[in-house]
């Protein structure tokens, strides 16, 4: 099973794929991995500075700026001028992982290359609806506003919630895959 995650900023997209992980063994990829590793390769920066907690808070090594900031601009001018080049950089990833017959969850869908890769692979994209409109300061918020899901996943009562959701959404998928197989 191949599912892309997609919701504004801030949604729990990571939250929903880790969850898909530990529950189902899937195997978690992040479509902003290019972005994120050369943010820290280039400035040293840590893990969790750019795909954990720290990435809105104000970091030492980008002069007071929150890496977050930094990333959004430079994830919009990679779609703006390079639109295919996360999905290009993310299918050997893929492919790699479902020839071993892993189920993957990608987190962090934005970009409708993204999405096209996700389907053409036989996957399905999954939106979380936390009642969070996408920010119109974000470029990448509004960009991934624009890609029909699939499936929606509806908590706006916060982690709890989407597990649960999420749960729902899985039983719903693997109840559908057993009846075609």
């Amino acid at each position: 099973m191949l599912l892309g995650v997609m919701a504004p900023a801030g949604s729990g997209k990571s939250k929903a794929a880790k969850h898909l992980v530990k529950r189902y063994g899937f195997t978690r990829l992040h479509a902003g991995a290019p972005v994120k590793e050369a943010m820290r390769r280039g400035f040293g920066l840590d893990k969790a500075a750019v795909d954990g907690g720290r990435k809105d808070l104000p970091h030492i090594k980008l002069g007071g700026a929150r890496p977050r900031a930094v990333m959004e601009p430079i994830s919009d001018a990679l779609a703006a001028h390079a639109p295919g080049a996360t999905a290009i950089a993310l299918r050997p990833k893929l492919m790699r992982a479902l020839s071993k017959g892993r189920d993957v969850v990608v987190d962090g869908i934005r970009q409708p290359a993204e999405a096209e890769l996700i389907h053409k692979l036989g996957g399905k994209l999954v939106a979380i609806d936390t009642g969070k409109s996408p920010d119109p300061d974000k470029p990448m918020d509004l960009r991934q506003a624009k890609i029909v899901a699939d499936h929606m996943v509806r908590a706006p009562g916060g982690k709890k919630e989407l597990k649960a959701a999420l749960d729902g959404l899985m039983h719903k998928l693997m109840t559908a895959e057993s009846q075609a197989g």
